[in-house]
């Protein structure tokens, strides 16, 4: 074999075995690296603060929910997801469509509730004004503990005594890095 004195360039590599390469190159070594020559999984770890890590979502439309309760009252309507990891913020947005049998002076409210922690997001209120269907939204951004599944359930929160009915709900989960 023949001694080389200076540059190696690649007519003086020629086939060398991946098993005679060891070490670890340093970023500075690294000029230019094309999307081409990355594969695997990004871990979650590595993602940028407020990026999307996950988002579930489903769709409740096969009966109606009645209520007129005045107090802040379970719909059924939940929605779970289990963060990949602690901290990270989940944003919850449900959707739907409320109307309130109680007359022209009746009002609801709804409310996003996280059962695994008993947090509420604020109230949205006066949703299904008078007698007729409203659409509604509500929005809140939750933190997470740990990663154990975390549940989100649209509650009817504090309003009048008027029949409150709620239908074609949607739940939707997205899980966001901290």
């Amino acid at each position: 074999a023949e001694l080389i004195d200076g540059a190696v360039d690649d007519s003086h590599i020629g086939a060398l075995a991946a098993s005679k390469l060891t070490g670890t190159v340093a970023d500075a070594r690294i000029s230019a690296l094309t999307a081409s020559k990355l594969t695997g999984t990004v871990a979650t770890a590595r993602l940028p603060a407020g990026s999307v890590v996950q988002v579930v979502q489903g769709t409740f439309n096969d009966n109606i929910f009645n209520t007129t309760s005045t107090t802040k009252t379970a719909t059924g309507r939940s929605l779970s997801i289990t963060p990949t990891t602690s901290g990270n913020k989940m944003l919850v947005e449900i959707t739907g469509l409320m109307y309130n049998q109680g007359g022209a002076t009746a009002w609801g409210t709804v409310q996003i509730k996280d059962t695994t922690n008993n947090t509420y997001s604020a109230e949205h209120n006066k949703t299904g004004r008078g007698s007729v269907e409203s659409h509604y939204t509500a929005c809140h951004l939750f933190t997470t503990a740990s990663t154990s599944s975390h549940n989100y359930e649209l509650y009817s929160g504090d309003s009048d005594a008027g029949n409150k009915q709620f239908d074609n709900t949607i739940i939707t989960i997205m899980e966001i890095a901290a």
